[in-house]
């Protein structure tokens, strides 16, 4: 798949989809060491609100391009691996008084670590009013509805269900198969599901990280309308996780791109 299909989607600086809730792919690489690529970040928005979903590197210049004069709302961080929170601390500081800053409630610690490591102090995410999230977690911001379970990578991190307008999309970051992940997903207008691996690959890495047919197996059984991998590594095998993925779930697949809009309808 040379580039994703699917309605109602395109490029920075294209104008956005005709619909209340949209999806941008400020960066989707698998790698923080893809070349001139970004890392994991997607920003959502719906109706006012403006929510930024993991802030990988490379991720902080084109947010603000992206946003121009709005605000973020929230921000939410998936895990603490580098290709999902390298610009975290530039995107906190520049959030509005107040704004939530979501982060797996097992990894709290972990934020003070990086500010540590930075040798940087709590200033930087004063603005920030952080959440501690987990399984069975229910919070709301700005018309938006967040629900989290856990998610397997073998560090703290949650999946997410976020509802706007009617719609809803469900973030599946770097996590292995899990049961309960349908359940989250049950009836999702688009899932987005990190998919490291193809069917074949074998190893410790499959107990941690979705294959491209979990994804399409899981949005099958959640019974999902529409299915979007991401972190496919360096886009090498995106032509062969589409098909698979395809081939599982049965319905639409789409492959996401940095600088790709989609309309979540």
């Amino acid at each position: 798949m040379g580039r994703a299909e699917g309605q109602g989607e395109k490029a920075f600086g294209g104008g956005r989809p005709s619909t209340l809730v949209d999806l941008t792919v400020l960066g989707a690489s698998s790698r923080y060491l893809a070349p001139l690529g970004a890392g994991t970040s997607y920003l959502l928005r719906a109706g006012d609100a403006r929510v930024l979903l993991d802030c990988g590197n490379g991720t902080h210049l084109r947010l603000a391009h992206e946003l121009g004069e709005e605000r973020l709302s929230a921000v939410l961080v998936s895990h603490f691996h580098l290709d999902n929170v390298a610009d975290l601390l530039p995107v906190a500081f520049s959030l509005p008084a107040g704004a939530p800053l979501y982060v797996p409630r097992g990894a709290l610690p972990r934020l003070a670590d990086l500010l540590r490591g930075y040798s940087m102090d709590r200033s930087w995410i004063e603005n920030a009013r952080i959440v501690g999230v987990g399984r069975g977690s229910q919070h709301e911001v700005t018309g938006i509805r967040l629900d989290f379970a856990k998610a397997g990578h073998g560090c703290p991190g949650v999946a997410t269900r976020l509802e706007a307008d009617g719609r809803s999309l469900v973030y599946l970051g770097d996590t292995g198969p899990r049961p309960w992940l349908a359940d989250l997903a049950r009836g999702a207008d688009l899932v987005v599901a990190h998919t490291l691996l193809l069917d074949r690959d074998e190893g410790a890495a499959r107990g941690t990280n979705m294959t491209a047919g979990d994804a399409g197996r899981l949005a099958r059984e959640a019974g999902a309308r529409r299915l979007a991998l991401s972190h496919v590594p360096f886009y090498r095998n995106a032509d062969e996780s589409a098909a698979e993925a395809k081939e599982a779930f049965g319905g639409e697949v789409v492959v996401l791109r940095e600088g790709q809009r989609l309309a979540v309808d």
